[in-house]
Parts: structure tokens; sequence; C-alpha cells
């Protein structure tokens, strides 16, 4: 994997706002996040499940580069997807498939969209028609029919053709600025986001993700309490078997950083499985916070493993024999409000990279 371009796509991700305080352990959420049959692995078998999501916001809409993909772009990342053979999907078939666990499951990439702009009617769907593939429309309902968002007989339209609809609030809120009254809040605001979906589409989507990709368990629990069955971020990497299904990563995508090179890099990625039981929260109260995993030897080149911090230099050790521990702190204190720890390992045996990533988020700190 080139260096350079995991820089790249580092300080993209801080350049648009997507990646702070207490070191909470999200085991009660594991347990509901993923069921028993991919904890305890059907029948005994271990199937390998790997799903690269992919994230897209607006397309040939050059008025906001940091989350613009160019047409032509696009045209050729759909035509690297159907030259090389991969399977595209919905987000919701990609959940439907983890949960199912029959079968190994190897180049398959789900493609969603965040906020249902008109550029993706006007420039995306075309393509997608072209080359026969469907998507994932997640959709605020507040401002649907509203300057750049499509409208409901645009949703309808989409829905009836195949492709999927899912739930991202009413208001596309900073949730986590609202610590006093935020349940309540949260509860409320993705109530009448259901309502309106359900009295406009017909469908209650059981398939969330959060604004901005801010969460923590509060929200987490209260996504599970509301009827989803998944729930996509907006941290990089790669949806597993052992995936928290209500933090599903997602690549995000733009004209710089989903460059054919990254792209193919990131379409090829494979997830580092980490066999903790309790993973920190998003959190933190010590500053820098340390991210501290646990992996499996395996077949992992661990000479050449990676670590990234935003916002300074990281800081990594790895201890331990069967499995390995990894610690990965950064050398100077968070000011961000969204920071994003990565992890990479290359494999022994061929070019092929695993990837991890976490966030941290401090709500006090505006966007």
């Amino acid at each position: 994997m080139n260096i350079r371009y995991l820089y790249i796509l580092l300080m993209y991700l801080t350049s648009i706002g997507w990646i702070k305080p207490h070191q909470n352990n999200y085991s009660d959420i594991q347990n509901k996040n993923v069921p028993d049959k991919i904890i305890k692995k059907r029948n005994g078998e271990s199937h390998r499940m790997d799903i690269v999501c992919l994230i897209y916001h607006r397309f040939g809409d050059n008025r906001y580069p940091s989350t613009n993909t160019n047409i032509q772009l696009f045209k050729n990342q759909l035509q690297y997807l159907k030259d090389n053979n991969f399977r595209v999907i919905t987000f919701g078939k990609a959940v439907d498939m983890i949960l199912d666990d029959k079968q190994n499951i190897d180049k398959t990439v789900a493609i969603t969209i965040d906020d249902a702009f008109l550029s993706f009617k006007d420039n995306a769907l075309p393509l997608l028609n072209q080359f026969g593939y469907k998507a994932t429309v997640f959709v605020n309902t507040e401002t649907i029919g509203d300057g750049d968002y499509m409208n409901w007989e645009d949703l309808k339209s989409l829905k009836m053709s195949g492709f999927e609809i899912g739930n991202h609030s009413h208001s596309h809120a900073y949730f986590m600025n609202h610590q006093e009254d935020k349940k309540d809040f949260f509860k409320n605001d993705i109530e009448l986001s259901k309502k309106l979906l359900l009295d406009s589409l017909g469908e209650d989507p059981k398939i969330f993700t959060y604004p901005y990709g801010e969460y923590d368990e509060e929200l987490m629990n209260m996504v599970i309490s509301l009827g989803f069955k998944a729930a996509a971020a907006q941290n990089s990497g790669v949806l597993c078997e052992s995936s928290n299904m209500f933090v599903i990563p997602r690549f995000p995508m733009n004209n710089q950083y989903g460059a054919m090179e990254m792209f193919r890099e990131k379409v090829n990625m494979k997830a580092l499985r980490i066999i903790d039981s309790k993973l920190p929260s998003t959190l933190y109260s010590k500053n820098p916070p340390l991210l501290k995993i646990t992996i499996e030897k395996q077949n992992y080149d661990i000479a050449h493993i990676q670590g990234f911090t935003q916002g300074g230099d990281p800081i990594l050790s790895i201890s331990g024999d069967t499995t390995l521990t990894v610690n990965l702190s950064c050398n100077k204190r968070l000011s961000d409000r969204r920071v994003i720890y990565t992890i990479t390992i290359p494999s022994k045996q061929n070019n092929q990279w695993y990837w991890y990533s976490h966030l941290w988020l401090n709500p006090s700190l505006k966007d």
C-alpha cells in the first residue's frame, strides 16, 4: 500500500470533518450488534466475509470539492468494478449477507450515497443504470424537496426501480451537541423521520447512518431500540463477520481521494479482525487517548504494521505471542472535534492489506 495515499486519505477525513470523554467499553452493545451465529460461527465454520462499503455525496458539483465526485471518475470506478467481476450491492443487502453467514464473501462492494442531493439523480443515477448497479441513498427528511435535494417523487421512483432508501435522521443535526437532552432530542428526531418515510414511501427503512458520522454508546443504544438492524458510520474500513453492525465503516469518495489508484486499493482492502470483547468508546477523557486492540497473528506481516493518527505523529507498540495487543496513540493532544486512528497490516503471502480505524470524538469542540 502506498503510504502517501493513506496520509492523503486521513487528511481528507480531517478536512471534511469526519473525524473524544471516557474509556467506556461496548460489551453490551457488541452482544446486541453481533448475533450469536456471527460470534460463534454457525456449525463451527469460520466464513470469511469482507464487504467494502463506499460513501458518496455529490456528483459533478464543483461547488463542493471536498464531497464531490467527477462524473467521468465515477464512470471509471464503475467500469473497474465491472471489468474485475465485483458484485455491487446495496447497504441493506450487505448487512443481510453478513448476518446470513452462509458463505465466504469476497470482491463485493456496497455503494451508499448520503443526503440525497439532486446531483445524484442527474449525474450518477444514469451511470448506475447503465452498469446495472443498485445503491443505497440515505435521506435526511427535513431537506427533501428543498434546493439541491431530491423530492419525494424522486425517492419513490428510486425505490420502485430497486434502489434502497435509508434513514439519515430528520434534521441532520449535531446530536452530540445536545448533551442535556440528547436522548430525547435524538429519539424524537428519528421517530419523525421514520414516520415521514413510512407515510411518503410506504416503508420504514431498517438501516441508518449517523449525521457527520458522530455517535456514542447512548446514540447507538437508541438506534437499536428504535428498531434498526444496522447503522453506518463514516470512518474507513471493511465490513466483516465480526463487525459491530451498528458502526459499519465506509470508505469516503471524492475526486482526489477516490482517484483510481486509491479506489483500487480500497475496494480490494480486507478487514483487520479485532478479537477484543470490549472496545473503547468514541469519547475520551485522557488526551491523547489510547487505542488498544487485540488481533490474532494469522498471516499478518507484523514487521510492516502501520499506525496513523490525525493531529500528530503515531506512537505504536505491539506485544503478545499467540494473540497480539496493538497500542496506538498520538504524540500530542488532540485538538479537533473528530479524529481517526487507523491501523493497517499487510499479509505475509501477498500484497493484501488489512484495515481498522477508530473514531475519537470531543463534542465540546465545534465543527
